[in-house]
Parts: structure tokens; sequence; C-alpha cells
């Protein structure tokens, strides 16, 4: 009985080490890809691309590295956060709910890198069709 205990227990910290070490490479990962692509000169991810949507600072102008790597910690961090306990992320939630009360809607993770979101307006295709040389 004491060697399946014991085996129990090498294989739950086995798994335990295990999680850890994904939900690191998580939170690395996702914040090198937030700051690559937010200070980039799209100011966006792919996400926000889609959604036409742009990380600036208060000026609209782009961000730099530094300034979307502060961003993308504190916005990854929710996301480990709720990956342990649903507990930790509830603790975190008022860095989030702060945007419904700041004037320019800016969670916490924007208000430490001085950002906003905004939206980018672009003039879709011309969806006219041109009957210059067509025979009606």
């Amino acid at each position: 009985m004491i060697e399946q205990t014991t085996a129990l227990d090498s294989l739950a910290v086995s798994m335990t080490k295990a999680v850890l070490l994904f939900m690191l490479f998580q939170f690395v990962l996702g914040v090198v890809y937030g700051a690559l692509m937010e200070g980039s000169e799209s100011g966006a991810t792919l996400g926000k691309r889609y959604c036409g949507l742009r990380v600036t600072d208060k000026y609209g102008e782009r961000i730099g590295y530094g300034a979307a790597v502060i961003r993308n910690i504190g916005v990854n961090l929710m996301g480990v956060a709720l990956s342990i306990r649903v507990n930790a992320g509830l603790i975190l939630a008022p860095a989030y709910l702060l945007a419904l009360f700041t004037k320019r809607k800016q969670a916490l993770h924007d208000l430490a890198a001085k950002t906003i979101v905004i939206y980018v307006v672009i003039d879709p295709p011309s969806s006219r069709v041109s009957f210059k040389n067509a025979e009606l």
C-alpha cells in the first residue's frame, strides 16, 4: 500500500510540474505574440485586425514594444489566474471591470501601459460594378 501511494504521489507531482510548465509556456507565448503584433506598425493582433481594432497611445500613435510588453503581461496574467483557479480570476476581474468606469474604456493593463484600444475605420473596396466597357 505504501508503494502505491508513493507512485500516485510521484505521478501527481509530475503532472503538476507539467501543467505549471505548460502554463508558463502559454503565458510567455501570449506575451511575446501580443507584444510583437501590437508593437508593430499594424498595432493589432490578428483578432484585433479582423475586428477593426488597434492599440495606440493616448494620441492615436503607434505604441512601442515596451508598452506592448507591459500591456500583454497584464492581459495574460488574467489567463494564468483563470487557469489556476476561478477564484483567482475573480480577484483579478476588477482589473477588467475598470474599463466600465474610465473615460476611454481602459482596463488596468491599458492604464499601466498608457494605451487605448480604438476602432479603425477602413474604407471597403468599391463594391460597384463598372459598366464602362460593358454592353447593356
